[in-house]
C-alpha cells in the first residue's frame, strides 16, 4: 500500500491510500474534526463513502484467492467493495438495537479465502454477547454464530500463537475465573475447527490487569506473542509481551513505564511487525515505536512524535 500526505490543517492530515491497482484511489482523513473515508474511480467520479464525527473509519484488505476485495464497517453493516471500487455486498446486524463492536479479517481454513469475524451486541453495552463468522461466494453468509453472552466478549482476533501454520481464535473476555473470582478483562483462546471452536486456552489472566491487547511475531519465529497494556500498582502503565508455552502464556519482556498508554497497535515495515502505542509522559502525549530485543520491549529512537496536551 502507498501512502501520501495530500494536506494539512494544524493537526488534521487527509491521506491519499492507493491500495489496488484497478486504478481505483482509496482516501481518508479528518478535517475540523470531520472524519471521512471515500474512493475515486478510474472515470474520475469520487464517491464519499462515510463522513462522521465520530469513529474514523478505514478500508481493510479482504483476499479471496488472488483477488483483493475492500471492507469498511459503520456501527450496524458492514460493507464488501470489488477491486474496481463498486460496492457488490453487505452484511447487517439483525435489528437497530445491535452493533458490531469488534472485527477481524483471517484466513482461518488456510485456503487463500479470508473469513470475516465479527463480535455483535447491544447498541450502548460495553460488552457484546455474539461472535458470528462470514465467508463469502458472491454474497456473506453466516458459517459461525453463537451466544457468548456469559463471557462478555468485547474484541475478536486471530494469531498463531504455536507456530503449526493454522490461526487460533483469540477472545477479550470480562469474567469471573475459576482461580481468580474477580470480574476482570482476561484473554481466551480456540482453535477452529471444521466450522466450529474449541477451547485451547481459557486462562485465569495475565501477570497485571490490563486494558488491551494484540498479538505479532516480534522475533520472527513463526509464532505470535501477546502483548498487552498492563496497569502497575504505581498508576502507570507498560507494555508487557508473553509467549506461549504450551500450556499457557509467559512474560518474556516489557517496557518501561509510562504515565498512561491509551492505545496499541502493528505498523508493517518492510514485512516486519512494528509495535507502536499512544503513550503519555508528563504532559506530553505522542505516538511512540517500541522494538524487541528477545528480554524487553525498548523504546525506539528517532519514532515518536506528537502534541502536547
Amino acid at each position: 500500500m502507498v501512502c501520501f500526505v495530500l494536506a494539512f490543517a494544524k493537526d488534521n492530515i487527509i491521506f491519499i491510500t492507493m491500495p489496488g491497482d484497478k486504478g481505483v484511489t482509496y482516501f481518508s482523513g479528518t478535517i475540523l474534526q470531520w472524519n471521512f473515508l471515500g474512493i475515486v474511480k478510474h472515470s474520475n467520479s469520487i464517491q464519499l463513502l462515510e463522513i462522521s464525527r465520530g469513529i474514523r473509519r478505514s478500508l481493510e484488505t479482504f483476499q479471496r484467492g488472488k483477488d483483493n476485495y475492500y471492507l469498511y464497517l459503520t456501527g450496524q453493516t458492514l460493507f464488501l467493495l470489488s477491486p474496481e471500487g463498486d460496492m457488490i455486498a453487505r452484511y447487517s446486524t439483525a435489528g437497530e438495537s445491535r452493533v458490531i463492536l469488534s472485527s477481524c479479517i483471517s484466513d482461518l481454513d488456510n485456503d487463500g479465502n479470508d473469513k470475516i469475524l465479527l463480535i455483535t451486541g447491544q447498541k450502548g453495552a460495553s460488552f457484546g454477547d455474539s461472535l458470528v463468522i462470514l465467508d463469502f461466494d458472491g454474497g456473506f453468509r453466516e458459517i459461525y454464530q453463537q451466544s457468548f453472552q456469559v463471557l462478555n466478549p468485547w474484541k475478536v482476533q486471530t494469531a498463531d500463537v504455536d507456530g503449526d501454520g493454522r490461526k487460533e481464535i483469540s477472545l477479550g473476555v470480562y469474567k469471573e475465573s475459576q482461580f481468580h473470582p474477580v470480574m476482570a478483562k482476561r484473554p481466551f483462546l480456540y482453535d477452529w475447527h471444521d466450522h466450529d471452536i474449541v477451547p485451547k486456552w481459557q486462562g485465569s489472566r495475565l501477570s497485571r490487569p490490563f486494558d488491551d491487547y494484540i498479538f505479532a511475531d516480534l522475533d520472527g519465529n513463526g509464532r505470535d506473542e501477546l502483548i498487552a497494556i498492563e496497569r502497575l500498582e504505581s498508576g502507570e502503565k507498560v507494555l508487557h509481551a508473553y509467549s506461549w508455552k504450551g500450556f499457557g502464556f509467559e512474560g518474556v519482556g516489557e517496557s518501561p513505564p509510562f504515565k498512561d498508554i491509551q492505545s496499541i497497535c502493528i505498523r508493517w515495515e518492510d514485512n516486519f511487525p512494528n509495535v507502536q502505542a499512544l503513550v503519555k509522559k508528563g504532559y506530553k502525549t505522542y505516538r511512540q515505536a517500541f522494538s524487541f530485543d528477545g528480554k524487553q520491549l525498548t523504546v525506539s529512537p528517532g519514532n515518536q512524535g506528537g502534541r502536547n496536551q
